[in-house]
């Protein structure tokens, strides 16, 4: 039976990042089943000190608020979905339970994740050069006036996340190779030749909060662990050169990394405004500039959110729910033929795309505190009982380039977004030690 279990596992293990392409379905069901086997292993073989620590407890206490802040506001249409939100933070303690038992090939999984972005990058080049990928799907966000698609989904369609996944599993890979693989000239050779390919696809996919990860990643790496310093440089080198060269041949990609994010802060933020430009960096002018794009104003609404009520925030999915009542914090006077008239905006969207913002917005400072101990928690089980420091104390840097209130994102809260999330703070225990006893608390 536990032997049957643990297969199960591993297999489970393997399906979760490949359900990332199948679908929200595929990811749920991969995620239920993962928690049923957990639950089946730890009564097979009594094994209830599992539940007996901090990070555990610290997290029901996490989910029985949510859930109180998410009724009270009268989000009732989401309380079934935060009391979901369980599955996402029993992640990391059933991997470090499994992962202290069984004997995993960790070289197996790097090939599994190459395999995989090899194919989803070759896939988004195949339809960036034929218009359609292997299956079909074509391009979307057709620029009208330049006569050219700018973003590019490959083998996930119309969903725009192919850029997440590749940056995502892609530094995964990036860390099992610089802390499991001997550095010899065929495995260097052909980790090279995977990188550039998946480096290609990132900037086909015309998702700049990707790039904006992978350079945090490889400065703060640089800076923390000095032991592989010098592949860092030779890896950030490549990605320089292969950016240089496809915003130098591809007006796609200049368009969409160089073109449009200088345009955001420099032209007029409306058309009766004077020009404003990074040069004035007044408190006037930078509420002139988050004017001036999408995401600055979800930003400035959802400031205004967390000022409305900081402590306990407005419960799971609150702002496509209450982003309209301070749409006010957008109107802005101009005058005109000698009046003075109010011009009035929208930021509503289901979520203010910035994690940050979108966390404190949901759960307060009371949610966010818990939060970040959630996190911290499961930092320091991984350090206490992984075999390869180096490993964890990389993975926690790229939580921290994931993370960073300093980039668009996604909704930290959705399927997708939460399950890659938590999945790669669970692979941090990937080198735990067998440990029959307790977890420290």
């Amino acid at each position: 039976m536990q032997i049957y279990l643990n297969k199960t596992f591993i297999f489970l293990l393997y399906l979760l990042p490949l359900s990332f392409i199948l679908g929200p379905f595929i990811i749920n069901l991969t995620l239920l089943l993962i928690l049923i086997t957990f639950i089946l292993k730890v009564f097979t073989c009594k094994d209830y000190f599992i539940f007996n620590n901090s990070y555990f407890k610290t997290s029901i206490i996490f989910i029985v608020y949510f859930s109180i802040i998410t009724y009270l506001n009268n989000n009732i249409d989401y309380l079934i979905k935060t009391i979901g939100f369980i599955r996402f933070l029993m992640l990391p303690l059933i991997y470090y339970y499994f992962f202290s038992k069984i004997n995993f090939d960790i070289k197996k999984l790097f090939v599994y994740f190459s395999g995989i972005l090899t194919f989803v990058s070759v896939d988004l080049i195949i339809q960036r050069f034929f218009g359609k990928n292997l299956l079909g799907f074509e391009p979307s966000l057709y620029n009208q006036k330049f006569g050219f698609f700018e973003r590019y989904g490959g083998i996930f369609n119309q969903e725009l996340v192919a850029g997440g996944y590749l940056v995502f599993i892609g530094i995964l890979s990036l860390i099992l190779f610089l802390t499991n693989y001997k550095y010899t000239k065929k495995n260097i050779t052909f980790f090279f030749i995977f990188f550039i390919i998946s480096i290609t696809g990132l900037l086909i996919t015309g998702d700049r909060s990707p790039v904006l990860i992978i350079l945090v990643f490889f400065i703060l790496t640089s800076i923390l662990v000095k032991k592989i310093r010098n592949f860092i440089f030779l890896f950030f080198s490549i990605l320089l050169f292969i950016f240089f060269l496809g915003i130098n041949f591809s007006q796609t990609i200049k368009h969409r990394f160089i073109d449009y994010p200088v345009k955001r802060f420099t032209v007029k933020a409306f058309s009766y405004t004077d020009e404003i430009s990074l040069d004035k960096f007044d408190k006037k002018n930078i509420k002139n500039l988050l004017r001036n794009n999408p995401w600055g104003r979800h930003y400035l609404v959802s400031y205004e959110m967390i000022k409305s009520k900081p402590i306990t925030g407005y419960g799971l999915r609150s702002f496509r729910i209450y982003c309209s009542d301070f749409n006010y914090a957008l109107d802005y006077k101009v005058l005109i033929n000698s009046k003075v008239e109010i011009m009035k905006y929208n930021a509503c969207s289901t979520h203010p795309h910035n994690y940050f913002l979108e966390i404190i917005s949901d759960t307060g400072i009371i949610g966010t505190i818990l939060l970040i101990a959630i996190f911290l928690m499961n930092l320091r089980i991984a350090f206490n009982t992984s075999s390869n420091k180096t490993y964890v104390l990389m993975i926690f840097i790229l939580m921290i380039s994931i993370l960073s209130p300093f980039k668009p994102s996604g909704s930290f809260f959705s399927t997708w977004s939460s399950t890659m999330i938590w999945y790669i703070f669970s692979l941090i225990h990937i080198f735990a030690k067998n440990n029959d006893n307790k977890i420290k608390n």
